[in-house]
């Protein structure tokens, strides 16, 4: 029992010294920020999604606008998105299409993640 106690020290020990010295270096709320993204990805995106520095913008329709005829020798509109957005965001899909159809050309946004949760998270 003894040497259980002992053992578990010396593997924990290491481990609080380089916790505390890597919150002293980055802060304890990016910490907080890294722990969730590797303990709960989930609550990170919606945390992520839901913060009042999100830049998600509801895009109206244009009524002036007018669609191309796709033109397939042409190349294609790639989107990628910025930090805490995803392309499975409706603004995002948004964009993407009525870009690509405006211009005339196919049109897509590469996600990071498989779903926007790490979409989110990735980006």
């Amino acid at each position: 029992m003894v040497s259980f106690v002992l053992l578990s020290l010396a593997v924990a020990a290491p481990h609080a010294v380089a916790k505390s010295s890597l919150e002293s270096s980055i802060g304890s709320n990016l910490l907080e920020v890294i722990e969730l993204a590797a303990e709960a990805p989930e609550k990170l995106a919606k945390l992520i999604r839901e913060s009042p520095l999100a830049a998600v913008v509801d895009v109206p329709t244009d009524p002036s606008f007018t669609a191309h005829a796709r033109n397939s020798s042409q190349l294609p509109f790639v989107f990628a998105h910025g930090m805490g957005d995803s392309c499975f965001n409706p603004g995002m899909k948004r964009i993407t299409k009525d870009t690509a159809a405006h211009v005339g050309v196919y049109g897509t946004c590469i996600p990071t993640g498989k779903n926007v949760i790490t979409d989110t998270i990735n980006g």
